[in-house]
């Protein structure tokens, strides 16, 4: 009986300990499983939202300003034609600074959307979605100059391919961006040479 027993007796304890382990270690990795899941979807929401506020921010620093200017300047003469006593400039300048002031309430509005991305990112994608923005900002300020200045048909030409070279650094930074959500993400990107 105690060859019995000394048989028996582990097999029950390994049984029992099993019994016990495996229910226990199936939720703990069933927990673990979602908390990544739910980190995930928070990472992926938030990221979300910062591209459509990266989308706002470039398309505020985007605008045709020749085509904008033409506009309040037509509009600011054919007021001064219909009362031929008043002076077309200060009309102009105070359409152009309502313009200046929606360009920079826009940027300001699009740049919100940013807050709680660094929350949930990386160091290295916060310091590049801010220079992305610091760029953009940038633009946008060149732009209300060029505006605020009525120079557009004296724009020289080193002024728009400075612009137009930042456009181009801005391009670039926002293909980063998606690269290194992606890759915090564990999100696998388009195939090369698409």
């Amino acid at each position: 009986m105690s060859v019995l027993r000394e048989l028996v007796g582990p097999v029950l304890v390994s049984a029992a300990t099993t019994a016990i382990l495996t229910p226990l270690l199936y939720f703990l990795l069933k927990r673990r499983d979602e908390r990544k899941k739910l980190h995930f979807e928070l990472r992926y929401a938030e990221y979300r939202k910062c591209l459509q506020a990266l989308e706002e921010i470039a398309a505020v620093a985007r605008i045709d300003f020749k085509q904008i200017y033409t506009a309040i300047a037509a509009s600011a003469l054919k007021e001064a034609l219909a009362d031929a006593d008043e002076d077309y400039s200060p009309r102009l300048q105070k359409g152009l600074d309502e313009l200046s002031a929606r360009l920079r309430e826009s940027f300001a509005g699009a740049a919100s959307g940013l807050h709680g991305l660094g929350l949930v990112c990386s160091g290295d994608l916060l310091a590049t979605v801010n220079e992305f923005v610091k760029l953009q900002r940038e633009l946008v300020e060149e732009t209300i100059s060029v505006i605020s200045d009525a120079s557009i048909s004296n724009l020289s030409a080193s002024a728009t391919d400075a612009m137009k070279e930042k456009a181009s650094r801005a391009e670039s930074l926002f293909e980063r961006i998606l690269e290194r959500m992606r890759a915090e993400l564990g999100v696998p990107g388009p195939a090369a040479g698409r």
